[in-house]
């Protein structure tokens, strides 16, 4: 993970142009919006769609972040954005899918955790937990990182990891969970 002005660096560059300043900006920090979206999402579908939403609005918006050492922030602010107006979307039964009843529920369920009043608490603990993950990655086994780093960072395919990895995929799975609880946990911790 890089340091806040080495961000800034590479923002600039793509704020003149630069694509593959942007692509690195992306492979830096798609780790962190991919965990402040799957800590707020009710739907592992859901992910995957905020996550490259979050992106596309990122780079359309780019002109307007002012290089000060909140990149990160800045990012997840606009993936909590992303995330919330899907929700909403999906609680007027907007969403693709139509009208599920069960849709709807779970998005209103999980808009109450995005309310308002409770945001600016909850986006001053995530830069928190944002600062910590750096230290928390590197907690992490080697082949553990490689595996979380290979489905959330990369998007592999479960049953790629499976062949990769050389495991079926319902212990990959099994290891999974049980490394992002051990990552959210680490996260949780205050000193």
């Amino acid at each position: 993970m890089n340091t806040p002005d080495e961000l800034d660096t590479q923002v600039l560059r793509a704020q003149g142009g630069d694509g593959e300043a942007f692509d690195f900006l992306v492979m830096q920090l798609q780790c962190a919006v991919r965990l402040v979206v799957a800590a707020r999402s009710c739907d592992a579908l859901q992910i995957d769609e905020v996550v490259q939403g979050t992106w596309v609005r990122v780079y359309e918006q780019l002109d307007r972040y002012e290089p000060r050492g909140t990149f990160q922030a800045w990012v997840c602010a606009i993936a909590r954005n992303v995330l919330r107006e899907d929700l909403q979307q999906r609680r007027r039964g907007r969403f693709a899918g139509g009208s599920d009843l069960l849709d709807r529920l779970a998005a209103e369920d999980c808009l109450g955790g995005l309310s308002e009043t409770e945001s600016n608490a909850k986006d001053a603990e995530d830069d928190e937990r944002l600062l910590r993950l750096p230290r928390c990655l590197d907690r992490l086994a080697p082949r553990a990182r490689q595996l979380l780093e290979a489905r959330d960072r990369d998007g592999f395919a479960l049953a790629e990891l499976a062949t990769r990895f050389g495991q079926s995929t319902g212990t990959l799975a099994t290891l999974l969970w049980r490394i992002r609880r051990d990552l959210r946990l680490c996260l949780e911790q205050r000193a």
